[in-house]
């Protein structure tokens, strides 16, 4: 079979590549704003059993946010930006507990202790 090689005008070979200016990759990150508010948030839960959060920019997933309640060691949770989506994870069972449209709404999941921003 005979392989089909495509020319331009001039007869030369050439590459048929992608208009990498039309794409737009959104990578959402954690801003001021957000670290504003999960501290605002880890505050008012003290007395709910929020112990500590640390945003660890050098995970896999960039900019992820661990969480430790004073019943466990470990971290017990952790919250990733994906798209335009807030991925929350039972990091003690690997388990998946929701996708949510902004951080608040996240952290609510773990403990409402701050009114949701609309």
């Amino acid at each position: 079979m005979a392989k089909t090689i495509l020319r331009n005008s001039s007869s030369r070979p050439f590459a048929v590549k992608a208009q990498a200016h039309n794409i737009v990759p959104f990578r959402q990150k954690i801003l001021p704003r957000h670290k504003d508010y999960l501290s605002q948030w880890l505050e008012a839960g003290l007395t709910m059993g929020l112990l500590d959060a640390l945003i660890d920019p050098l995970s896999p997933k960039a900019d992820h946010i661990l969480i430790w309640v004073r019943e466990n060691t470990e971290p017990a949770y952790a919250v990733s930006p994906l798209g335009g989506k807030w991925v929350l994870t039972d990091r003690l069972n690997e388990y998946e507990l929701g996708r949510f449209s902004s951080l608040d709404k996240a952290l609510n999941k773990i403990r409402p202790v701050l009114p949701l921003h609309h």
